[in-house]
């Protein structure tokens, strides 16, 4: 489910009862076989680990990931939808300084799994390769980890090179919103091309 290869399709709106809604996805493979973004199978995933805890989805995150980070602007916001978060560009930086070994929250066992490469996208762009919700990409001879997100004309997008331990986070209020390139961004920032 975290690997986006659990067979599931997805639907094309925020689900306010992500398991609710698992009978009407499409089965597009057996799990393990085709990489195929699913947000409601991602959350779902989310919901089983705060269920072995005996905990809701939300205090999950809240306690796992929000307060050992730091992260305190970062709030829950059911109107948006069952699984949104709301946060700024300083909290999302805290959460890709984790990702770059902060240490905190993740193990560098963990941190390794979610580096590996577990789903294959089939596409001939950058971001073919993907592994426990990060990007993997292979730009400029680097290799680097990235995820977006957004709802609605919001986006936001970090993107993080671990042989340098440097990363960019950003936010976006446009209509791309979260199909934005951080790297392009970056190239753009920096007045560069690359490829």
């Amino acid at each position: 489910l975290l690997s986006h290869t659990s067979g599931l399709s997805d639907t094309d709106r925020p689900e306010e009862d992500p398991l609710g809604c698992l009978p009407s996805l499409r089965h597009v493979a057996d799990p393990g076989r085709v990489f195929c973004y699913s947000n409601v199978g991602f959350v779902c995933g989310v919901i089983a680990a705060a269920r072995q805890v005996d905990q809701t989805y939300q205090s999950l995150i809240e306690q796992r990931v929000i307060k050992p980070l730091e992260m305190t602007s970062t709030r829950w916001r059911a109107e948006l939808g069952f699984n949104s978060f709301v946060t700024t560009t300083r909290d999302l930086t805290r959460l890709a300084y984790e990702q770059l070994g902060g240490g905190k929250v993740l193990a560098s066992e963990t941190l390794a799994e979610m580096r590996r490469v577990h789903g294959d996208s089939y596409a001939a762009g950058a971001a073919r390769y993907y592994g426990l919700g990060l990007v993997i990409e292979d730009w400029d001879g680097l290799e680097l980890y990235s995820h977006g997100g957004g709802l609605n004309n919001f986006g936001s997008a970090f993107l993080l090179d671990g042989g340098a331990r440097a990363s960019v986070a950003m936010m976006f209020d446009h209509p791309a919103g979260y199909a934005m390139s951080a790297h392009q961004c970056l190239d753009e920032l920096l007045g560069r091309a690359t490829s």
